[in-house]
């Protein structure tokens, strides 16, 4: 009889242990999510004032300025979670670092922050581009975060970390 105990005792430790590292998994995964989802809304944030950059002609210098410092500031803000979402978004990882690159060579390329005097509508159009293709990636990851086909070597690298 005491074996018998012994026996439930040791399937209940283990079951609660178990449950105790899908819980953990589930919060690291949640987490995840959540800064895709910021870096997504940053990304966004870029594309709109990059798109408004290039396609407003300001009148003043000192507007022309205070565009090109909200976008570098926008470009800023993507920068901060640049190494973590390379892992969290890890099969996509090269695709999402080259679209964050041109991305950025886009948004501050051509005559960015010189005198300029016409509007660049093929820029705004190829900023779109990229943006939508980015933003792609990083949703394809998210989906692939709540996946059960990457836990194992995901868990085992964040769990040693």
């Amino acid at each position: 009889m005491p074996e018998d105990s012994l026996q439930k005792l040791g399937f209940v430790l283990f079951g609660a242990l178990l449950g105790w590292i899908l819980q953990q998994y589930r919060v690291m995964r949640a987490e995840d999510t959540a800064l895709v989802n910021e870096h997504i809304k940053e990304i966004e944030r870029l594309r709109d004032l990059a798109q408004d950059y290039w396609l407003k002609k300001v009148e003043s210098q000192e507007e022309a300025e205070a565009a090109a410092a909200r976008v570098r500031a926008a470009h800023a803000a993507t920068t901060f979670s640049y190494m973590t979402i390379s892992e969290i978004c890890h099969p996509f990882a090269d695709d999402y670092q080259r679209l964050s690159v041109a991305l950025f060579e886009c948004a501050t390329g051509g005559n960015f922050e010189s005198a300029r005097s016409e509007i660049e509508p093929l820029r705004a159009i190829e900023l779109y581009d990229i943006s939508t293709q980015l933003i792609h990636v990083l949703r394809s990851s998210r989906r692939s975060l709540n996946s059960l086909k990457g836990i194992l070597p995901r868990s085992i690298r964040d769990f040693g970390a």
